[in-house]
């Protein structure tokens, strides 16, 4: 009984033994996109305006935060107020553009690495647009 009762258990906590490879065969990845001289200098200019994009938007929530909290001034974009009112807290305004620059920045790096050119307009027509917000918003910081 004893011998059955050992028996059984070695076979239960038994590993099966590799017969062949488990995964198929590994197919080879396919090379590297290889990028023009003109495409690699249009890329690097597309990653500076949405680098400078980003810090912009740094900016703009300090801005924000700044006339808030003073009293100054409230929230004048209407799809932020639809979310955090006229009136959020300093910790909403950078989280929600903490949010907004990560998926600004996903869009930009999909586009920058399929289509340079599409990027740089992209990171361009942004930057050129906060960069509007940002002297907008000095009208009432000062």
């Amino acid at each position: 009984m004893l011998k059955a009762l050992i028996t059984i258990a070695a076979m239960a906590t038994a590993t099966p033994a590799l017969a062949g490879p488990v995964y198929g065969p590994v197919e080879p990845k396919p090379p590297a996109r290889e990028w023009s001289p003109e495409d690699q200098r249009t890329r690097k200019q597309a990653k500076r305006a949405e680098i400078a994009f980003q810090a912009l938007s740094v900016v703009d929530a300090a801005q924000t935060c700044y006339v808030i909290s003073t009293g100054r001034g409230v929230e004048a974009n209407p799809l932020v107020v639809a979310v955090v009112g006229k009136r959020p807290k300093c910790s909403v305004i950078f989280g929600s553009k903490s949010v907004v620059g990560v998926v600004h920045w996903a869009v930009f790096d999909h586009l920058n690495n399929r289509n340079p050119k599409a990027a740089k307009v992209f990171s361009l027509v942004s930057l050129g647009a906060m960069g509007g917000v940002v002297v907008a918003n000095l009208r009432v910081v000062f």
